[in-house]
């Protein structure tokens, strides 16, 4: 046996690089203290057969990129209607990247924005678990929108959600503001007209 472990190791390693192949068959002879490998089993010979996981990494899901704009009034979250798509997942974590432009939409008034990622209609933090913070924008963090500058900012969150079953989903981006004073809602555009996207990665474990 102990003229078997460089061998079963070398093929652990070849095991371990990026690769499609599922699994690793070989024969294995050390009689008169020669190492021999082949292919083809014969009697005397070990048979090896050793499975070769996925290498590390991930498949992308789905992705959306659209150009429009989207009214948000604060106190009112709203799924963007350009955002929302189907797709498949196995059951890993997922990784969600999106890019969106926001800009201050009420002269008089300052306040916070956010999008976040929503899958079947909630929070994709929500099958994870993941702590939220203080309400109202508690799902991730916000950006000031200054109500001086009338200000446009680029939103580009990335984070690994855990937790989403394997199945088929639909996935969007929902935005929501709030304001710091009570003069009545505020409100702030979500898109501006540039593009913008969701891209959906399931990672592999």
């Amino acid at each position: 046996m102990k003229y078997l472990m460089p061998v079963i190791a070398a093929v652990l390693l070849v095991a371990a690089t990026p690769a499609h192949a599922q699994s690793i068959k070989a024969c294995v002879n050390s009689a008169g203290g020669e190492i021999k490998i082949r292919e083809n089993c014969q009697p005397g010979w070990t048979a090896l057969s050793l499975s070769a996981g996925a290498s590390a990494g991930g498949k992308l899901v789905g992705e959306k990129t659209w150009v429009g704009n989207t009214l948000i009034v604060t106190n009112d979250p709203k799924t963007l209607p350009d955002s929302t798509f189907t797709a498949r997942t196995d059951g890993g974590p997922l990784l969600i990247t999106t890019t969106i432009t926001l800009r201050h939409g009420s002269g008089e008034r300052s306040g916070f924005a956010m999008c976040h990622p929503v899958i079947d209609g909630q929070w994709a933090g929500v099958y994870g678990n993941l702590p939220p913070g203080e309400p109202p924008l508690d799902k991730e963090g916000a950006i000031f929108m200054d109500r001086f500058t009338e200000n446009i900012v680029p939103w580009t969150p990335t984070r690994v959600y855990p937790g989403v079953p394997a199945g088929l989903h639909t996935f969007g981006l929902r935005c929501e503001g709030t304001i710091f004073h009570v003069f009545g809602p505020g409100n702030f555009e979500a898109g501006v007209n540039m593009p913008a996207s969701i891209a959906i990665i399931e990672l592999q474990q």
